[in-house]
């Protein structure tokens, strides 16, 4: 399990980390509370991940349900891209 903090996970998605605030209190990313706060990283790349797929459908004209976003989500490859730029982050 790799748990990242917030700026971590904000310089991950080059965000600001008042969004990554904004996207734990609107339950948009799972978290882990305490001082600091922690969120997995499978949950940034779940998050990546239906944002990509919503956009994908959005652009085609088609309002995504919750299933479309899953089901496009699921079969990106997107997922290995992060963990690679975050294990290059950290050597």
């Amino acid at each position: 399990m790799n748990l990242l903090t917030q700026s971590e996970v904000a310089g991950l998605l080059r965000c600001s980390v008042s969004k990554i605030e904004r996207l734990r209190r609107d339950g948009a990313l799972p978290f882990l509370p305490g001082r600091p706060v922690l969120i997995e990283l499978a949950d940034v790349l779940a998050y990546v991940e239906r944002m990509k797929a919503t956009t994908r459908l959005r652009a085609r004209g088609k309002r995504p349900t919750a299933r479309e976003a899953e089901t496009a989500a699921a079969t990106r490859g997107r997922r290995a891209a992060l963990k690679r730029a975050l294990v290059a982050r950290r050597v």
